[in-house]
């Protein structure tokens, strides 16, 4: 993605596959890409291949910011290969967004359309994940026994 909105949608739905996916990437836009994952998710392995199944094949492996500090300059094809995004991604309060979508007039279907839009989710995976956090207990709320 080009745009800062259309990357932060972008990874919100890698984060919410959980597993490793695979992205061609311009290299123009690898430097930009790379930045951007550094400081969303830190510790997520990376793989970023230049020129595979070519003679001069190169992969660099790590974190966002090891393949960074290589100072390169990115040519040719480049692929990026990222692990399963771990949930240190500051992941939106769904409750209080979806909150602020009722309290403006939306019905709970249109408001869970909306969120579903804005992070490039499906409305059922808004729909559970607003479930899981209204069922899960706390430590603050755990019964005494």
């Amino acid at each position: 993605p080009q745009k800062a909105q259309a990357l932060e949608a972008w990874l919100a739905q890698v984060s919410s596959l959980q597993m490793t996916t695979i992205h061609f990437e311009s290299p123009n836009r690898i430097q930009r890409t790379l930045a951007f994952l550094s400081e969303r998710t830190p510790d997520t392995p990376l793989a970023l291949c230049r020129e595979m199944t070519k003679k001069f094949q190169t992969v660099w492996r790590g974190t966002a910011q090891l393949i960074l500090e290589q100072n390169q300059e990115w040519r040719g094809e480049m692929v990026l290969v990222i692990g399963a995004v771990k949930r240190c991604l500051e992941a939106p309060d769904l409750d209080s967004l979806y909150q602020q979508q009722r309290d403006s007039g939306l019905s709970h279907n249109q408001a869970i359309k909306t969120l579903a839009q804005r992070f490039s989710l499906s409305k059922k995976q808004i729909q559970n994940q607003l479930t899981t956090a209204s069922t899960s207990v706390t430590p603050e709320t755990e019964p005494f026994e």
